[in-house]
């Protein structure tokens, strides 16, 4: 063996190995992502007074500066959401209260659904990388926390709800539910089943969720854990269909909301260390519906902390949320706001695309993950602090841009989803 054909083996082992070392530097694309997903997802440590409200309005003003300078088109599918938050402004108006929570969170829900879909509209799959990673890191701290020292970061005096590392027990759901959904939506984009990353994440997804004993994230982890093992990649997984998702839901919100179908289990609820009234949620159901009957067009407008601003009282305390969020807007908003936020879903989840004909199981896969979201609002009104639940919704209305993301092999040489279709049917 020559002299030069051994400096050379002997400089390319060198490269591999400096390549095997190699810290990967975070991209321009990468950054501008985390900077504009940042201020919506509300972790509790980051979540410093005034300077997180003069971050997100920031953001805010950063969407309305891509609008107006044609960085960012505006789809019609969104004008509802623009609508309603002109109608929340109207509502307090009407009512003689500050605009400024109107303007605030109104401009809040419409500004986060842009910043997602300025990234599709880029080509990139940027965004659903960025909040992957970020969330895995939540994640991660959040669970190793609960288990070591559940108590570090306080509690609610009035729930006793944790405040944990990043998110409150009742608001962990709402995050690792899309969390989900956005790994098996890029294990796919990559030709993959289901990833050991993916497992690992609800897995841990589980334990936390378990740790923090919140009866509507239990019921969504479970939806989940049962979707993957018996319907992931089935044909059964087409039942998660628009009209499964809407009939059923409205039949689960009436029954609970309405005619308490839950009293028929009541030895099984309390069985689980609940009470029959869901903590007091179906009091405050009574009460919403009695206030919507004597404003039910407008109503209430919204106050500083994101929930209706008339100000209830129950067990002494005062300035309460409807806890069920159809309930919650009808008290913001009233009918008016309603059909105008029932509109802007429903044109997203009713999407017509080829791409849907080619690989209808990612698209049914969007659609459980969205239907997940909206069942644990059932008994919750968390409509501006917890905005990742619109994530799979909007990357339904995107089906079709996402697809060809993939097809074209943009981040990192993924796949053409239309070559490799996987998972198949079996």
């Amino acid at each position: 063996m020559s002299g030069e054909t051994c400096d050379n083996m002997l400089q390319e082992r060198k490269v591999k190995t400096r390549k095997h070392f190699t810290i990967r530097m975070i991209s321009k694309s990468e950054l501008h992502a985390f900077v504009l997903l940042f201020p919506f997802v509300e972790v509790h440590v980051f979540n410093i007074g005034r300077f997180y409200d003069v971050v997100v309005a920031l953001a805010i003003a950063y969407v309305f500066f891509l609008l107006i300078t044609k960085q960012l088109k505006l789809r019609k599918e969104y004008i509802p959401l623009l609508l309603y938050a002109a109608v929340l402004v109207v509502s307090c108006l009407v009512n003689h209260i500050s605009v400024l929570p109107a303007l605030y969170y109104g401009l809040m829900l419409f500004a986060f659904t842009q910043v997602v879909e300025y990234f599709i509209q880029k080509n990139e799959l940027t965004f659903f990388k960025v909040l992957r990673a970020y969330l895995i890191f939540c994640l991660v701290v959040t669970t190793f926390f609960q288990l070591v020292s559940q108590d570090l970061f306080g509690h609610s005096s009035m729930s006793g709800n944790y405040n944990n590392f990043a998110f409150g027990d009742n608001f962990l759901g709402y995050y690792y539910i899309p969390l989900i959904a956005v790994c098996l939506f890029l294990d796919r984009i990559k030709g993959k089943r289901i990833s050991k990353g993916t497992w690992v994440v609800i897995l841990l997804s589980l334990v936390s969720l378990l740790r923090a004993w919140s009866a509507k994230s239990i019921i969504g982890i479970a939806l989940v854990v049962i979707y993957v093992l018996l319907f992931y990649g089935r044909k059964a997984e087409r039942i998660f269909n628009p009209w499964f998702v809407v009939i059923t839901y409205v039949i689960i919100q009436l029954g609970v909301v309405v005619f308490h179908v839950q009293d028929y289990f009541e030895y099984f609820i309390e069985g689980l260390g609940k009470d029959i009234t869901l903590t007091g949620r179906t009091y405050l159901w009574s009460s919403a519906f009695a206030n919507i009957a004597k404003s039910p067009i407008i109503g209430y407008g919204v106050n500083e902390g994101g929930i209706m601003a008339l100000n209830t009282t129950l067990w002494g305390h005062a300035g309460h949320a409807a806890h069920n969020m159809i309930l919650e807007i009808l008290m913001q908003v009233g009918i008016i706001g309603l059909v105008m936020w029932v509109v802007y879903v429903l044109m997203s989840i009713f999407k017509k695309t080829n791409a849907i004909k080619t690989n209808r199981d990612t698209y049914h896969m969007l659609l459980f993950f969205a239907y997940v979201s909206l069942i644990m609002q059932i008994s919750s009104g968390n409509l501006y602090h917890a905005l990742l639940m619109y994530v799979p919704i909007i990357m339904c209305l995107n089906i079709d841009k996402l697809f060809s993301i993939g097809q074209k092999g943009m981040e990192n040489g993924y796949q053409s989803m239309y070559r490799n279709k996987f998972p198949k049917y079996r």
